[in-house]
């Protein structure tokens, strides 16, 4: 009787990292991180978080590495857990998906590169028309104008829209104005804000964009701008200054923030040279020989020190007993309005149904 002939064993190698780290468990350890960083910040500070922003978050608590490759492999799999779809590769290409089950929820990641304008916001009938009138006119919205009496008028301008988010609830709760100037602002939209800046008071920007040749210099480049608009176009009636609030090496250093992973990234930069980057900001050489200096991006700093940061800067600029007089000045106006509306209630409705009683 012949012997059975061995059992073949095939074990499944993972393959090595090219840096020699060890291979990264995304599901295991990476995905449950994710969604402890989800329900942490969402919904108590904030409605979305960006893909760069989780992923600063794990690269600081050591569950990522900080890598480029590895940045780009997250951000596919973060698509894959909301999708719930894995792509099949053969020999590098995707020849299709199979169904997973979805772990995140798409709404949780905030992608404002990308914008609809929906034009057709009509009515469905008359009647919808009438009874969203009248309930216009019951809304008690009312708030005053914090920043009237207020020594200075002051606005946040963020370099990227994706931070909305996180900048959105301090600025609504101090009644500041929020602009995402995108690094370099169009001559329109300087104009417009120059026009919204008033005429007897100084107007202070405080502003916030990367740490970066052109995140740095945005800052010089828009008081330049803004200095000239000012002359030109409004007979120098605005007294307007910039302060640069987020990033600065200060906060680079006491919060030993995670550089981009792209150390190749500033050397190209146009603004390389007339930032002096090299020498104005030694602690950014990585190597000097190769020519990799490091970069460090706003969404590097956590959202809960970010909106620390900006609420610090906001309250600076406060002169405390004029707010508090405004402040009581709004909630006695707002009460002798609502008795108002409270007691014209049954007008409202009697309106609503007089104008529908003559809608055929």
């Amino acid at each position: 009787m012949e012997s059975a002939s061995p059992r073949r064993v095939i074990m499944r190698m993972v393959r090595p990292r090219i840096t020699g780290k060890p291979p990264i468990d995304w599901e295991n350890n990476v995905l449950p991180e994710v969604k402890k960083i989800i329900a942490k910040y969402i919904p108590t500070m904030t409605k979305q978080l960006t893909i760069r922003q989780i992923y600063y978050l794990l690269v600081s608590s050591g569950v990522l590495y900080h890598e480029k490759h590895d940045y780009g492999t997250f951000d596919g799999k973060m698509t894959e857990w909301r999708e719930g779809k894995t792509a099949i590769k053969k020999k590098g290409k995707i020849v299709g998906y199979k169904d997973r089950s979805v772990e995140i929820d798409w709404k949780v990641v905030e992608d404002r590169a990308r914008e609809t304008t929906i034009y057709d916001m009509g009515f469905l009938n008359s009647r919808h028309y009438v009874d969203w009138k009248i309930d216009k006119l019951k809304d008690m919205g009312f708030y005053k104008r914090m920043w009237v009496h207020q020594p200075k008028y002051v606005e946040v301008w963020v370099e990227k829209d994706a931070m909305f988010s996180v900048f959105s609830p301090i600025c609504e709760k101090y009644r500041v104005p929020l602009f995402p100037c995108r690094g370099y602002s169009s001559v329109t939209l300087l104009l417009e804000a120059m026009e919204r800046f008033p005429d007897d008071k100084d107007t202070l920007i405080l502003h916030f964009g990367d740490f970066d040749p052109s995140g740095i210099y945005a800052t010089t480049s828009m008081q330049e701008k803004l200095a000239y608009y000012n002359h030109r176009f409004f007979s120098d009636s605005k007294n307007l200054a910039i302060k640069r609030i987020s990033l600065v090496p200060k906060q680079i250093t006491h919060f030993n923030l995670i550089p981009n992973e792209d150390l190749k990234k500033a050397k190209i930069d146009p603004r390389f040279e007339i930032t002096q980057y090299a020498t104005r900001y030694p602690f950014a050489v990585a190597n000097r020989a190769t020519e990799e200096y490091k970069i460090w991006e706003l969404d590097a700093l956590e959202p809960l020190t970010l909106r620390k940061i900006l609420r610090i800067a906001i309250k600076r600029e406060i002169r405390k007993t004029i707010w508090v007089q405004t402040t009581h000045e709004e909630r006695n106006e707002f009460s002798t309005l609502k008795s108002v509306w409270v007691n014209s209630d049954s007008e409202f409705e009697s309106l609503r149904n007089s104008l529908q009683s003559q809608i055929p």
